[in-house]
């Protein structure tokens, strides 16, 4: 039962960033934009083009994984 506990909190949370497609592209002030298209976990809800920086990203994608990580962790009994 554990063991789904964590794969169900892993999976949730790689469903809830749904990145499907990046692309990149030269902002005015000279910094690069990448865009995403993310698609929603569940129901109708149409995905959603999102445009930041290349460090903003990296900044958004650690935040994911320690969320992640720490989900894991309380799933498995440990805070």
């Amino acid at each position: 039962m554990r063991i789904i506990s964590i794969v169900a909190v892993v999976a949730a949370t790689a469903m809830g960033s749904g990145v499907a497609v990046a692309k990149e592209k030269s902002d005015a002030a000279g910094e690069k934009k990448v865009c995403r298209i993310e698609m929603p976990a569940v129901g109708r809800i149409p995905a959603k083009k999102t445009c930041r920086t290349k460090a903003e990203w990296e900044v958004i994608t650690a935040e994911n994984q320690r969320d992640a990580a720490r989900a894991v962790g309380n799933a498995s009994g440990r805070n």
